[in-house]
């Protein structure tokens, strides 16, 4: 910047439903000795609490003989547990026999375990006879191929719709005849609980006979179906127990666990009754059955002694899963069920079969997923593992439809307790510049479907669905354009304005236009803020202009930095400017006129004479500087535009003007823009020089009378 004055010498799914079973654990069992002691009953089941914690939940599993004389058998519920009722306390001559549904007969080709809390009732405690004071007769479990299937039961000499007494337990042989295998279920395996003595028939030398001191009742295994299963005594008839074993808590009001598994490859059935010894019974399947197919149940009977006779399940004899669970988990391991899920986050589903009951095969086994529209599924980076018991299954993933199934390639061999596992990772998408978007997005963890078939051929079918999360859709603001004045005057007020964009709906937040002084070194001298919302009328409005007036700013460099941020501290890209602010360099005052007044010739003295101004005459300059404090130094000159001249002549001054500073040198006369003065500083000025400092006149005495004047050019320049 440069100013003159001149003077006279002056900035998976389908939700399918099939006979599914769960487990409850709600309560543990006190288990002393092998027994299970009683708690409390539950819905008229005696005593069920001593076992419910180990049960599984049962549906429509078992067929009940409803035909005969004296039926008692059933099914009841309680709590959505089967128990399986043979007989009756309250029914004397009674009968039951309730068999496996069709679906679900053993298939003695495969493996199998079961296991089961079998309740005798209790003993009355009086009568003056043993068998009056016991529980009775007793039931049996049985597999049989009859031929009248799951309406099997034993007949009496009565006709061929009755039961077959009290001696039969529902399945033997009629008791009042002795030869034949009149009555009984054919091509059949009993293990018989029975607990009225037949002292002189069925149970002739058996156990105590007449010894009142020895145990009452017995366990033992036999053949219904073969006539080499029965003897006789005199016209009774009698039975050979194999493997029998004494039982003295038949009555107790307790109930007994009975387990039982079969080996295919060895042909044997081992059973076990509490803690008494294991027991392994080897069967030629063809001969006893004639089939590999059979149907399996309780039979039972009462006479004048009577007993509840009771089942109820904890292992089913073919592998059935009854529980899915599922968790998605964070990269922490933390479930994200119901909370808030960040976008591009990588998410872990973990999908186990926490309860498989039964012993077998598990062919086919799929786990279908149908995964949320927000979810990525990749082949190559899911890390999809099976798992059975910690080690890992061969497996293939196919995707069909919505669907991805995760499936394994070979059979599955399980037992109880066995524990299936899939896990797999999925990410959430990333952010979508779609106006409008709620802040966050429900995300559904996707509907999982389990599907199998068991050794028996039964498809088994189990759906799940674990809930919900939320995934955070919510978009940080957007910064599109700014506007600032990158150079003003202190005289001029700095204003800014910034175009903003937000993408979701509902949401609100702040601009800041944060403007710092770069000569203080410190963040944020001047801020201002300026409030925006996105439209809540459902009319989605998601732009805008935000705009500041800082005033009127002091001369200086400053950098205007502008971002925004949400009410959920997503923060937006950052725009900057830089911006100079210019003070005014001013020359404010020079002097009008240097006057020297007159000067006699002939008072000149020595060639030469040097002359102050006239009295009176001092001469003031002033400038004034408004710029920054780390501006460059101005610099104001005095230059001699005009020489001396006399006025209306052509006649040359002899002398000169000079500064008073450096005196008056050895040259004669000025000539055209010589330099007379040179101020140079920061900041204003304001400088008077008296009458002897300053410019001055030095004559000579050659000058020619006339009157004469000069042209003085004061010039301002900012910078060097």
């Amino acid at each position: 910047m440069k100013q003159s004055k001149r003077m006279m010498v002056i900035l998976f799914f389908i939700c399918l439903f099939s006979n599914t079973v769960s487990v409850f654990g709600e309560e543990t069992p006190l288990i002393e000795n092998g027994l299970v002691r009683p708690r409390e009953a539950l819905g008229g089941i005696s005593d069920l609490n001593q076992v419910k914690g180990q049960l599984i939940k049962l549906d429509n599993y078992f067929h009940p003989v409803t035909s005969g004389q004296g039926v008692v058998s059933n099914v009841t519920n309680a709590d959505g547990y089967d128990i399986v009722n043979v007989t009756k306390k309250g029914t004397s001559y009674g009968n039951g026999a309730i068999w496996s549904e069709d679906s679900y007969r053993m298939n003695l080709d495969y493996d199998f375990s079961t296991s089961m809390w079998l309740y005798f009732g209790k003993d009355t405690g009086s009568g003056a006879k043993p068998e009056e004071k016991k529980v009775g007769d007793g039931m049996a479990f049985v597999m049989h191929a009859d031929r009248e299937g799951k309406n099997a039961f034993a007949k009496s000499s009565k006709g061929n719709n009755v039961f077959g007494g009290g001696a039969s337990l529902g399945v033997w042989a009629q008791a009042n005849t002795t030869g034949g295998i009149k009555g009984a279920i054919t091509n059949s395996l009993a293990i018989e609980f029975d607990n009225h003595i037949n002292k002189n028939g069925m149970d002739k030398d058996t156990t105590n006979s007449n010894d009142g001191t020895k145990p009452y009742g017995h366990i033992a295994w036999g053949l219904p179906g073969k006539e080499s299963t029965y003897g006789r005594n005199g016209a009774n008839r009698t039975q050979y127990h194999k493997d029998a074993q004494a039982v003295e808590t038949f009555g107790d009001d307790r109930w007994h666990q009975f387990s039982i598994d079969w080996d295919s490859e060895q042909q044997q059935l081992t059973y076990k009754l509490d803690n008494l010894a294991e027991k392994t019974i080897p069967l030629n399947v063809q001969s006893t059955f004639g089939t590999n197919i059979v149907y399996w149940g309780f039979t039972g009977s009462t006479g004048l002694a009577k007993m509840d006779a009771r089942v109820a399940f904890e292992e089913f004899p073919r592998p059935i899963f009854t529980q899915v669970d599922e968790k998605i988990v964070n990269e922490a391991g933390e479930s994200v069920m119901d909370q808030v899920v960040a976008r591009g986050e990588k998410l872990t589903y973990q999908i186990a079969l926490k309860e498989i009951k039964g012993t077998g095969e598990l062919n086919n086994l799929a786990i279908m997923k149908k995964l949320d529209s927000y979810l990525l599924f990749s082949q190559d980076t899911a890390n999809a593992t099976l798992l059975k018991n910690g080690s890992p299954v061969e497996g293939v993933i196919q995707q069909q439809q919505e669907w991805w199934t995760f499936s394994s390639k070979q059979p599955l061999s399980l037992v109880k307790g066995d524990q299936l596992e899939l896990s797999f990772d999925v990410k959430t998408k990333q952010e979508e510049k779609i106006p409008g978007k709620p802040l966050q997005l429900l995300v559904d963890s996707g509907e999982t479907l389990v599907t199998a078939q068991n050794n028996v051929g039964e498809m088994l079918t189990l759906p799940y669905h674990a809930g919900s999360f939320y995934l955070d859709s919510n978009i940080a603001p957007e910064l599109r354009k700014l506007e600032a004045t990158e150079q003003l005057p202190t005289t001029e007020d700095f204003t800014a304005k910034v175009d903003w964009e937000e993408w979701n709906a509902l949401d609100e937040g702040v601009v800041s236009f944060s403007l710092n002084d770069l000569s203080t070194g410190q963040l944020e001298d001047f801020k201002q803020e300026r409030t925006f919302t996105t439209d809540v009328s459902g009319n989605y409005v998601g732009q805008g202009i935000a705009e500041v007036n800082f005033g009127k700013l002091t001369a200086g460099s400053y950098r205007l930095t502008v971002k925004a941020q949400d009410k959920n501290q997503k923060t937006s890209n950052e725009l900057t400017k830089d911006i100079t602010v210019r003070g005014t360099l001013t020359l404010v005052t020079v002097p009008d006129i240097l006057d020297f007044g007159e000067i006699a010739i002939n008072q000149i003295e020595n060639g030469k004479k040097e002359y102050p101004r006239k009295n009176g005459n001092k001469m003031t300059v002033e400038v004034s500087d408004l710029r920054s404090a780390s501006a460059s130094p101005w610099v104001l000159q005095a230059t001699l535009l005009q020489p001396m001249t006399a006025a209306g002549k052509s006649q040359s001054f002899s002398g000169k003007l000079f500064n008073a500073e450096n005196g008056a040198g050895s040259t004669d006369n000025n000539y055209p823009n010589e330099l007379l003065l040179t101020i140079r500083q920061n900041g204003s000025l304001s400088k008077t020089w008296q009458e002897n400092e300053g410019i001055m006149l030095q004559v000579r005495d050659t000058v020619i009378q006339g009157s004469y004047s000069a042209i003085i050019n004061w010039t301002l320049q900012d910078g060097i």
